[in-house]
């Protein structure tokens, strides 16, 4: 199990005798003795660029260790984490996902891991391949490439090719938005004169188009790894991300192409309109410590789970199952939210949405193709909040009244946004709406 994070040591020293400090536990070192008194292997050792432990165990000893862990570490808000977030922070650190950066004809040589390679031994399986290898010319290297802040056009997807001269130099193997960073990220194979941090290369999507990064250095986050190596860093738990006004929509591309007439969208909001409300700021939190959290700041809280409060100002809270909020408004209700230090047992949800808005005449039409559930019998007076999903893409969905006419937001994930724009938006045109500006619905 790998225990990570700034207060991994505080937690891990309630269960064990190891001594853990800097001097005596450094990183990449290992020790044995008990953990909760189990026999472990401790590793200091981590793939998430925080300062943690990798505990190995007897496999049939994992689930009382697991639940050890979670007992101790729960005064100080520890939370298990999935893949994907492991993924996103090992992206920001560099490091390589075997068979995704790499291949079956990669080299430690090609992603610049020749620190892991002692050439000087008598003898290792590869050793006389590597010998002969390191003698010819690169032929590719794994670098990091980024994008700036703000960025509005599409992303490269994982196995797009970067092109040079009309001619294939290279694939990007990894790709993210980091919160952390406020940009996007990835690893690419690059022919080694593209190689140089500071110099751009072209990539061709998937439609064709081209855009270009920035090769950069990596890690793209704490390059001297000093949050591994050091004292655990302390202060005050970090605030909570938003996605802000200014933000850059995950469908701004679809609906700069596809936007009506402005004198031709009042009449198509009235039968079927689609908008983009995606830079709206918004923030989401979840935990047990969510609610109280919530409530010292002065927001008002829904009383039933999948239900929503209108907020003063404008904007909305919506609770999403018992613990999980979303809260969605102006830059003026949401900036001192973000800003506020999250209380114990408060969790930050990333929401980096695709969020829409479609009302008219002929909105049920539209929800009976594209979702399987009904909301004809749904009271909007209730406010109810509906997690579903439509044309195969997971949603949140608040069915509204406007002027007499039925009326829905919807968040998604934003990766999904440009699919799910592209559909529902040809689905408006092929009952007489089309994309609006928001303010078509007033």
């Amino acid at each position: 199990m790998n225990l990570a994070g700034p207060k991994s040591r505080e937690v891990l020293a309630g269960l064990t005798g190891v001594d853990l400090s800097v001097a005596a536990f450094p990183y990449l070192a290992v020790r044995e003795g008990e953990v909760a008194g189990i026999p472990a292997r401790l590793m200091r050792v981590g793939f998430v660029g925080e300062w943690g432990y990798e505990i190995h165990v007897p496999a049939v000893s994992g689930g009382a260790l697991w639940d050890a862990l979670m007992k101790a570490g729960a005064s100080r808000g520890i939370r298990p984490f999935g893949v994907e977030a492991q993924r996103l922070l090992r992206l920001e650190k560099g490091h390589i996902i075997i068979s995704q950066d790499t291949d079956g004809l990669t080299t430690p040589l090609d992603v610049g891991m020749e620190w892991a390679l002692k050439m000087n031994k008598p003898f290792f399986v590869g050793q006389r391949s590597l010998s002969a290898i390191a003698k010819k010319p690169r032929k590719q290297q794994l670098v990091g490439i980024t994008f700036p802040a703000g960025y509005s056009g599409k992303l490269p997807l994982e196995c797009n090719l970067v092109i040079a001269g009309g001619d294939i130099a290279g694939r990007v193997t990894s790709i993210a938005f980091s919160p952390t960073l406020g940009h996007a990220i990835g690893l690419a194979f690059v022919r080694p004169d593209l190689a140089t941090p500071g110099g751009s290369v072209s990539i061709r999507l998937s439609d064709g188009a081209m855009v270009q990064a920035k090769v950069s250095a990596t890690p793209f986050y704490d390059p001297d790894n000093k949050r591994q190596k050091d004292e655990p860093p302390a202060g005050p738990v970090t605030p909570l991300v938003s996605a802000s006004a200014g933000a850059v929509s995950p469908v701004a591309e679809g609906v700069a192409a596809t936007l009506l007439e402005p004198v031709r969208q009042p009449a198509a909001a009235q039968v079927l309109g689609i908008a983009d409300m995606s830079r709206s700021a918004r923030i989401g939190c979840k935990g047990p410590g969510a609610t109280a959290w919530l409530q010292a700041l002065g927001l008002p809280i829904p009383a039933q789970p999948n239900s929503w409060l209108p907020l003063d100002g404008g904007g909305l809270i919506a609770r999403l199952g018992f613990t999980e909020f979303l809260v969605e408004g102006p830059d003026a209700l949401i900036a001192p939210l973000a800003a506020a230090p999250r209380g114990p047992g408060v969790y930050p949800v990333l929401r980096q949405d695709a969020a829409l808005v479609l009302g008219g005449s002929r909105l049920d039409e539209l929800l009976r193709q594209t979702c399987n559930v009904n909301f004809r019998p749904l009271d909007p007076a209730q406010r109810p909040v509906v997690l579903t999903s439509m044309v195969g893409v997971g949603v949140t969905v608040i069915p509204e009244t406007r002027n007499g006419r039925p009326f829905v937001r919807i968040w998604s994930d934003g990766t999904y946004g440009p699919y799910l724009w592209e559909t529902l938006l040809g689905i408006a045109i092929e009952l007489g709406g089309g994309a609006v500006a928001p303010h078509s619905f007033n």
